[in-house]
């Protein structure tokens, strides 16, 4: 019985490793690509200032949409993951929360979207209070997800896979046709 409980042990030790050998390569990847992040924005922000961009507006390097999938992929992601491996209730909540975020990430693109700029292989933005609204749901699915008191299968967890859902792929979405349109009107020019 003594052999049992130590492999035991050594079992939920192992996973306790691989769960902190797991965090620090997401935090490791995630400070690299907010590194990375920091110095685009500060370049773009130069340029806009010697472009004039109107306030308001502001330009971002074409190679960083994929920046913000990455990141909610990763901060976002695994909790979605846990979600769908649960039953295929979530599978579906999931499916809805994609499919919903797809169409919020279009319509974002839609009143984000001014121009492409070509010759710095960048796109002018414009902010909208849908940023700050998104962000707010981000925080409340966040908080909402943390919650280990829910049931497994009930209609908050439901809920805040589709919430998960919701978020990741709208970030997706977005990358996406912004990307698509900026191709479009380099092509079109």
């Amino acid at each position: 019985m003594p052999g049992v409980l130590v492999t035991a042990a050594s079992a939920g030790l192992q996973s306790r490793m691989g769960i902190i050998v797991t965090s620090l390569i997401t935090i490791m990847c995630l400070t690299v690509l907010l590194a990375l992040d920091l110095k685009y924005i500060r370049d773009s922000r130069r340029l806009a200032k010697e472009m004039g961009l109107p306030q308001g507006q502001w330009l971002r390097p074409v190679k960083t949409l994929a920046f913000d999938p990455i990141i909610e992929l990763f901060a976002i992601g695994l909790l979605l993951a846990g979600d769908l491996i649960e039953n295929w209730e979530h599978v579906l909540a999931g499916l809805l929360g994609a499919a919903a975020g797809f169409a919020a990430g279009h319509y974002r693109y839609r009143i984000q979207y001014v121009r492409a700029v070509p010759e710095h292989r960048a796109i002018v933005f414009v902010r909208s209070r849908a940023e700050y609204v998104a962000l707010g749901l981000l925080l409340v699915v966040r908080v909402l997800a943390e919650q280990k008191h829910f049931p497994v299968v009930g209609p908050w967890t439901l809920l805040i896979t589709l919430m998960l859902a919701l978020v990741v792929f709208e970030s997706v979405g977005r990358a996406w046709f912004s990307y698509r349109r900026f191709q479009s009107d380099v092509a079109s020019a």
